[in-house]
């Protein structure tokens, strides 16, 4: 059987001097590999087009146990993403994420809209970096069913009372007065935070939080992304040594 789907390329594996898996993030099957006969050979239409983090639509033979592709044509190669080391190695770890956390046949739709904004967004440096690593970080999070709940205060149901806590454990909120177990997280941090979670997807990126609140949810989301994942990831080092600390 003979499918069409739409994917961002993650990673190619060598199998042979002409042959490779790709491993790519489809907008309705999660993460799939793909056999790609003869991308290694300079003049493969193939080659040019599968480029790590490139949009593409692939023509799959679906097999019994692997899709093939017969065709792979280039939507778009976010070619401003390449010239920015620190923006592609940043694109590189959502990469990484997705990879660990939605699983062929799982249903990636609304992550992979998701992924496909933040990749724009890094190639047309829309936002600051800091801001777009914290929203897919969380937002990531709460669509492979890892939702934290930020409503009220776990114990006395408050959604307004400060201090506020947040238990990266638990992924919920706890209130001085009962306690605070957890992070202390300001109020413009926790807005932010009940924003990436809940907001809807059209408005997911429009809010701004200044210094030092967007260090804070920038440390917040990666220990929860960190915890629920079950995974350190080698490409957040990577960004890390590279990016400018000022984005």
């Amino acid at each position: 059987m003979h499918i069409k789907l739409k994917g961002v390329v993650l990673r190619k594996t060598a199998i042979s001097d002409h042959d490779a898996y790709l491993h790519v993030f489809t907008e309705d099957r999660g993460v799939v590999s793909v056999l790609a006969r003869g991308i290694g050979r300079g003049k493969s239409g193939m080659s040019a087009a599968a480029q790590s983090l490139s949009l593409c639509e692939f023509t799959l033979f679906a097999g019994r146990d692997r899709y093939i592709a017969n065709a792979i044509d280039l939507v778009e190669p976010f070619v401003e993403l390449r010239s920015n080391l620190s923006g592609l190695s940043l694109a590189a770890y959502f990469g990484e994420i997705v990879s660990r956390l939605f699983d062929e046949g799982t249903d990636s739709g609304q992550a992979f809209r998701l992924f496909l904004n933040c990749l724009f967004l890094l190639s047309k440096k829309a936002l600051p970096e800091r801001q777009i690593k914290s929203i897919f970080e969380l937002r990531v999070c709460a669509l492979a069913g890892f939702a934290p709940d930020l409503s009220a205060c776990r114990l006395c149901g408050s959604g307004s009372a400060q201090p506020m806590y947040f238990d990266v454990q638990e992924g919920t909120l706890q209130c001085g007065a009962c306690g605070g177990a957890g992070l202390l997280v300001n109020p413009s941090v926790l807005a932010a935070m009940r924003h990436i979670v809940y907001a809807p997807g059209e408005k997911l990126f429009r809010f701004t939080l200044s210094p030092p609140s967007d260090r804070q949810l920038y440390s917040v989301t990666e220990q929860y992304l960190m915890l629920k994942s079950e995974k350190v990831y080698p490409s957040l080092n990577f960004y890390r040594s590279v990016a400018d600390e000022s984005i």
